[in-house]
């Protein structure tokens, strides 16, 4: 784990410059793309959508959620590997966090997912729904692949590239199979990446006051 990469990947999401291009990114998206492109992929080949179905999978959290919780709790209390059991809490925290975040706004802002476009011409916001057919906005798979990628990008940071290129897959995923549009997937992106960082950043921070050595030689190193 590398200690300077979570706090220069916030840095750079919190600048002014970088918000506002996200936004206008989104708002570009939702204005001129989101329905030409739902539209578009839904006619694509039936093979690619059972491949992107596939990769889609990917981006569930609850198995992350599962292992990293799992890893913290077995590398803290019964095997006692400190550097493993803090990369646990990492990856945990950069999936949680963020997705706390995300359910909430899927609830206030309760946009109709593209399915509903598809089959009945269904478009818009129906606020304050716990419904999944409005639960669009933003998209929980791509918060939690970039929250991930973020996290084995401060674990392995010789492979940072490789873990964003694919976590950039697996939001694509969820256009292809009509389960998001693509300014869902911006802003999930994006609230993975910021809130991610910012665990991160966190818990390195915390590490240090304490005196210990963050778990920053890639995750195999002794402790």
């Amino acid at each position: 784990m590398h200690p300077g990469v979570a706090p220069e990947i916030l840095r750079t999401l919190r600048r002014p410059n970088v918000v506002a291009a996200v936004v206008l990114a989104a708002a570009i998206a939702f204005t001129l793309l989101d329905r030409p492109v739902i539209r578009t992929v839904s006619d694509w080949p039936a093979a690619v959508q059972v491949l992107f179905t596939w990769i889609t999978e990917l981006g569930h959290s609850a198995k992350y959620l599962y292992a990293s919780a799992a890893a913290f709790l077995v590398f803290r209390f019964v095997v006692r590997r400190p550097r493993w059991s803090r990369a646990g809490a990492l990856v945990f925290g950069a999936i949680f966090v963020p997705g706390v975040l995300i359910n909430v706004l899927k609830v206030l802002i309760g946009r109709v997912r593209p399915h509903l476009l598809l089959e009945e011409q269904q478009w818009g916001f129906v606020p304050m729904t716990f419904d999944y057919d409005t639960s669009s906005m933003p998209s929980g798979h791509s918060s939690t692949i970039f929250g991930l990628a973020l996290a084995l990008s401060v674990l392995f940071p010789r492979w940072r590239v490789l873990w964003f290129a694919l976590a950039a897959v697996v939001a694509l995923s969820r256009v292809i199979t009509a389960a998001h549009y693509p300014s869902d997937v911006i802003v999930g992106a994006y609230i993975g990446l910021t809130f991610g960082a910012a665990w991160a950043t966190w818990l390195t921070r915390r590490e240090r006051i304490r005196g210990r050595q963050p778990v920053f030689a890639e995750a195999g190193a002794r402790d």
